[in-house]
């Protein structure tokens, strides 16, 4: 079973990614866009490193 805080702290660098990608493009749409695009390359970057 995987440990519970890994959600947690990808929900917090989701978080700040959003809202820097928001200060700096003003759009929140690009930046929805830009933090998820980084949230699933860290899960499969994070998914590879496991198996």
């Amino acid at each position: 079973m995987q440990d519970v805080r890994v959600p947690l702290i990808n929900l917090g660098v989701f978080l700040a990614i959003l809202a820097a990608g928001f200060l700096l493009t003003g759009s929140l749409l690009v930046a929805l866009f830009f933090a998820l695009g980084c949230s699933i390359l860290s899960d499969v970057i994070q998914g590879r490193a496991a198996a």
